[in-house]
């Protein structure tokens, strides 16, 4: 645990990170143990202190949430083969293995909480497209996302099997269920 947290921008990516006591410059990235020095393309845009946290269940957790809020929301993105579908059609972009980060943002954003982040959005209703794959709990897609995914199917960047996977998702009005 620290008791600063900075937002910090570098090369156009903005990231929260602990500022380190007993290593002074080291920044570390937040939940893990790899970090930064700060450096002159370091802009630090923003401090939290634990202190103003005090109140929450979770101090650490509210500043993360915050962070999600304020500095960096989770933005609807090009579609691709792989990302997380809302209910609403909304679709939600990733890169490969990053389904859960990008959930945790968005959970943090619509539900104020870090906990159960991919469960929720299950739960709810949202889809997950994993290489083509279209999963979620449940059986059949809303029309706004069947909507969506049909416009996945125009991308000149899904290759044939993934979009072979995405029309029978269509064709069906279903997904594969977890």
């Amino acid at each position: 645990m620290f008791s600063t947290y900075w937002v910090i921008r570098v090369d156009n990516r903005t990231s929260l990170v602990g500022v380190s006591v007993k290593y002074p410059g080291r920044l570390y990235w937040f939940g893990g143990p790899s970090y930064t020095v700060v450096t002159s393309d370091t802009d630090i845009l923003h401090s939290y202190s634990i202190e103003d946290f005090k109140n929450a269940e979770d101090p650490e957790d509210a500043i993360e949430i915050d962070f999600w809020k304020n500095w960096n929301p989770p933005t609807s993105g090009t579609l691709s083969g792989t990302g997380w579908l809302s209910f609403d059609g909304t679709f939600y972009g990733c890169g490969y293995s990053e389904h859960d980060s990008v959930a945790k943002q968005v959970v943090a954003v619509l539900y104020d909480t870090l906990t159960d982040y991919v469960e929720r959005l299950e739960n709810d209703g949202w889809v997950r497209l994993q290489m083509g794959n279209v999963i979620c709990r449940g059986n059949k897609l809303t029309q706004a996302q069947l909507n969506t995914l049909h416009d996945i199917c125009q991308c000149p960047t899904l290759n044939l099997l993934e979009k072979s996977q995405v029309e029978r998702a269509i064709r069906y009005g279903r997904k594969d269920t977890l």
